[in-house]
């Protein structure tokens, strides 16, 4: 393990977990109606992404609690900048099932890419947005 977890929450799940959801990255490109991970409501931390060290530890530490599925999300994961290597690294992990949540609104270049081929799913969310300016 990377990460001192709560006793607790590694006893209840020992190796049952199978799922996790990981937010990468405060940045959107879109403001939402419904959102709740609005820019301007101020209850983001200090950093506005995740360190691709730190999400590597964690998938990893996840993996051995028995994960299989892993869900990228944020704002909008197609902006974090080191998304291809994270995707990749968490096959390399074993991951079975590896998806991002994401509004759509990304470069299509990125569907060419052979690590963004690796994703078992892609999910948009389809709501009533406004661009951001």
């Amino acid at each position: 393990m990377n990460y001192k977890m709560d006793k607790k929450f590694r006893e209840y799940y020992g190796t049952n977990l199978r799922q996790v959801f990981l937010y990468l990255v405060d940045k959107c490109n879109l403001n939402c109606v419904q959102c709740l991970y609005k820019l301007d409501i101020g209850f983001q931390v200090e950093k506005k992404e995740i360190d691709f060290e730190d999400a590597v530890k964690l998938i990893s530490d996840f993996k051995e609690m028995g994960a299989k599925k892993l869900t990228l999300m944020g704002g909008e994961p197609t902006l974090y900048k080191s998304l291809l290597e994270l995707i990749k690294k968490s096959k390399e992990l074993g991951y079975e099932y590896v998806r991002i949540d994401t509004n759509g609104q990304f470069n299509s270049s990125l569907l060419e890419k052979e690590e963004f081929k690796m994703l078992d799913e892609i999910t948009f969310s389809i709501d009533r947005t406004y661009k951001r300016d």
